[in-house]
């Protein structure tokens, strides 16, 4: 037996809005293995790496030691959303210590996370990738205290824009 439901405008632009914004807010389990992916063979030419920075804290003329990929950002994995950044997350720890004389070397080690995050717009890459870098303090990250190096890094530092460039490719999965 059929029911006859009555509608006012307002409820089926109420139920139409919810039935869109759960669509568009869907995570597709195909972009986040994309992603992973990508975020995985990105960290595999990072880690390990060595590079300069210019003052952290109160020592100049320094560099970072990329130590371990954290994370990336996940709100491209959303079915449909256009790629406007990919960003990538790092445990990094300063190579120079800021020791006094009656330290030991390795007792004082500075250590925080780097972000480096490529921007497009109309399907072209930026220019150079954005790069900051936080400290940690207390197994926490401060991100009110970024800093930019002293340098813009280029893409070769990181990684190479071909292979940043590859987030574009998630349009065609």
């Amino acid at each position: 037996m059929k029911k006859v439901i009555r509608l006012t405008e307002s409820d089926l632009m109420r139920i139409v809005k919810r039935v869109i914004s759960e669509q568009t807010n869907t995570v597709s389990p195909k972009r986040v293995k994309f992603f992973d992916t990508l975020a995985n063979n990105i960290s595999s030419k990072l880690i390990g790496k060595k590079l300069y920075f210019g003052k952290i804290g109160v020592l100049g003329n320094t560099s970072i030691t990329i130590k371990k990929y954290v994370d990336r950002n996940q709100n491209i994995n959303l079915q449909g959303e256009e790629v406007k950044d990919l960003g990538l997350y790092f445990n990094v720890t300063r190579v120079e210590e800021d020791l006094y004389s009656y330290e030991s070397k390795g007792s004082r080690i500075w250590s925080g996370m780097l972000e480096v995050r490529a921007e497009f717009k109309n399907g072209v890459i930026s220019k150079n990738p954005i790069v900051n870098l936080y400290p940690s303090q207390n197994g926490e990250v401060n991100f009110a205290q970024g800093m930019k190096p002293e340098r813009p890094l280029t893409w070769d530092q990181v990684g190479g824009a071909q292979i940043w460039n590859q987030a574009l490719n998630v349009n065609k999965i």
